[in-house]
């Protein structure tokens, strides 16, 4: 997960800097119940993994 989280914030850094209007359109995070709802009605656990296998 740390990975994941590095590698987002080098991702949004960057568009900050280099793309503000993209990095403004980003929407928030999740929260986590919200993705354990999401992965009852999908039936699938959600995989945050990086990279994806």
């Amino acid at each position: 997960m740390e990975r994941l989280l590095t590698a987002w914030d080098r991702l949004t850094g960057w568009l900050a800097e280099h793309a503000p209007v993209s990095h403004a359109s980003l929407l928030p995070s999740a929260a986590a119940r919200s993705v354990r709802v999401a992965e009852g009605r999908l039936s699938h656990e959600l995989d945050s993994t990086f990279p994806p296998s």
